[in-house]
């Protein structure tokens, strides 16, 4: 019977590839499909492993290869173009990871594949990295979760990941009771860092542009419109230093409604950014002109073509009934 089993998941396996494959070339044929990365190492820090945001870079050329070789991979300024290839996709990154600089770009390089990363210019310039930070605190400090919870008023904002719902001035206010400094261990909780050296060394690279993805990587719902804008054009204003930046924009945490609102959406269009991307992985892009563009994020997991044809075509299937929606549980 172990045999048997044996012999009939490779053929599940190559079932599934097989047809996904199919369903992929005839759904998202006229649509564009934007891939996700932010760290790519093996030696992912904590924050990463813990966060799923690690692939490993021989995994990560598997990937760009097999999206190199199942699409029409852009550049990103072809977004502002009438008409894109069929079967269009785009490779983005976030944050600002040393290991961008030294283990992706070489690989994009080798491969000939472009890709823009959203930056944060705050922890650029060594200042902490928010989401580490809120992270750090939330998974390794007890007395803030209860100091958080007994802070948050709506049974929304307790809603699991609890980090999502760490303002400012809660986590200042929680910052000034203990007066402890953070610095060092978030630091050493998040990983390295690029610096401007990285930028200005990359910034006349072929394939390599820079976008913005706010100077802070505050959660943007919980800041005032004002604040939240002051945050984009403080960032913007920096990166608009490099030849390669492009005024597109991806929003921090990526989440729709829970860390960041349509009008934020409104306010960023109406400043004259280009595009502006979110992370939900919720729906494939029909529409591959539009201002508003969601992203797939591929992980180290998804390491064979039919593991990455699922993860493309998943969003596809549950918006079509394809698969069952799990449920989530309020942590």
């Amino acid at each position: 019977m172990k045999g048997l089993k044996k012999f009939i998941k490779p053929l599940n396996v190559f079932w599934l590839g097989s047809v996904l494959g199919m369903a992929q070339r005839r759904i998202l044929g006229n649509s564009l499909t934007v891939f996700c990365y932010h760290d790519v190492t093996n030696a992912p820090s904590d924050f990463s492993r813990e966060n799923t945001l690690n692939v490993p870079p021989e995994m990560f050329e598997y990937q760009i290869m097999y999206i190199k070789e199942n699409f029409n991979v852009i550049e990103p300024k072809q977004l502002m173009e009438q008409t894109l290839p069929a079967n269009a996709a785009l490779v983005t990154c976030d944050d600002g990871f040393k290991s961008f600089f030294t283990n992706a770009v070489p690989i994009l390089e080798k491969q000939k594949i472009p890709v823009i990363i959203f930056l944060n210019m705050g922890p650029i310039r060594g200042e902490m990295f928010w989401p580490g930070l809120i992270v750090f605190l939330c998974e390794r400090r007890p007395d803030f979760i209860k100091y958080l919870k007994s802070q948050l008023r709506s049974e929304e904002e307790k809603k699991s990941p609890l980090y999502l719902s760490c303002s400012q001035s809660l986590v200042e206010d929680y910052l000034e009771q203990t007066n402890e400094d953070f610095q060092e261990v978030v630091l050493d909780y998040v990983g390295p860092f690029a610096n401007e050296t990285d930028l200005e060394q990359c910034c006349h690279n072929p394939y390599v542009f820079y976008g913005n993805h706010t100077y802070t990587h505050y959660v943007s719902c919980l800041m005032t419109d004002d604040k939240f804008m002051d945050d984009v054009e403080n960032n913007s204003k920096l990166l608009q230093r490099y030849p390669n930046y492009v005024d597109y924009f991806a929003f921090p945490f990526g989440q729709p409604d829970r860390t960041f609102t349509e009008s934020q959406v409104r306010l960023l269009l109406d400043a004259g950014v280009k595009k502006v991307f979110f992370s939900s992985a919720s729906s494939y892009n029909s529409n591959p002109l539009a201002n508003y563009l969601d992203r797939i994020t591929l992980l180290s997991e998804d390491f064979s073509p039919a593991k990455i044809k699922y993860r493309i075509m998943k969003p596809w299937l549950l918006n079509h009934g394809g698969l069952p929606q799990r449920k989530t549980s309020n942590k």
